[in-house]
């Protein structure tokens, strides 16, 4: 899907273990930028240069450009402006 953020359009995956994820959302995965924590069930785990983010399922990973980011659920609701729920 995709949702506004400011004058910024980007690509959203609600973070979820029990439903395959949008091709981007694969390729980070195959990239090695995602994995899930093996200690924490249900725990997504974003490798970026300066440290690791972490998600829990019902939060939601962004990508505006090449940059991912992991946004909670509350904070997405305020912030984002869902505009295609494909």
């Amino acid at each position: 899907m995709q949702a506004k953020h400011g004058t910024q359009i980007v690509d959203v995956w609600q973070i979820s273990d029990d439903m395959t994820p949008a091709v981007w959302v694969q390729d980070a995965f195959k990239q090695g930028l995602l994995h899930w924590d093996a200690r924490e069930e249900n725990t997504l785990m974003l490798n970026a240069p300066w440290s690791v983010a972490i998600g829990a399922c019902g939060d939601f990973l962004t990508r505006d450009g090449q940059e991912l980011r992991i946004v909670n659920e509350n904070e997405f609701e305020k912030d984002y402006q869902v505009i295609d729920n494909q």
